[in-house]
């Protein structure tokens, strides 16, 4: 990844082995973790967390934060407004609370979950992603995007469109 432009005073990077932690909590903050089982936590505005190994897990929260987890079975989770949730790999899972946001998984067999409007999701072979609109009448509803039925491709993002008549389906999102 490439390390975000950030005023030297609020990066705090930290490479950790096994089943350590990492976390910060800063407006344009940065964690990052190393190591099978490594944990990355951040919260502020704009603030970022990564953790890379297997069974890795990140997790950010502020708007515009962005949560990054690669690895084998990695989780990755961010909550706030234009929020970014990514994971890489097999059998892993992005999710993000917040509209307007991004849940972007890889790898065979992943999944994404963005609860939240106006939201872009992605999963790999196999996998299967969601996120909320609104039907008509301003009723909440949520689309299920599964890999490989109905068109949808995998690794490749998603944008819920909503036509005249209320009809919600997938559009290859920019």
């Amino acid at each position: 990844m490439n390390q975000p432009l950030l005023d030297p005073k609020h990066l705090y990077t930290h490479p950790v082995t096994k089943s350590d932690c990492v976390s910060i909590a800063d407006d344009y903050g940065y964690a990052s973790a190393e190591g099978d089982g490594a944990t990355a936590a951040s919260a502020g505005d704009l603030s970022v967390s990564e953790a890379n190994g297997d069974s890795a897990k990140s997790a950010s929260a502020g708007n515009g934060a962005t949560s990054i987890a690669r690895g084998y079975a990695a989780r990755s989770s961010a909550a706030g407004d234009f929020a970014k949730a990514h994971t890489e790999d097999d059998f892993s899972m992005a999710s993000v609370a917040g509209d307007h946001g991004s849940a972007l998984s890889s790898g065979e067999c992943s999944i994404a979950m963005a609860a939240g409007v106006g939201c872009k999701v992605q999963a790999g072979e196999r996998g299967v992603f969601a996120t909320c609109y609104y039907a008509p009448g301003n009723v909440l509803r949520i689309l299920v995007g599964y890999v490989g039925e109905n068109g949808i491709k995998a690794d490749t993002p998603y944008r819920i469109i909503v036509d005249r008549e209320g009809n919600a389906t997938w559009r290859e999102a920019d």
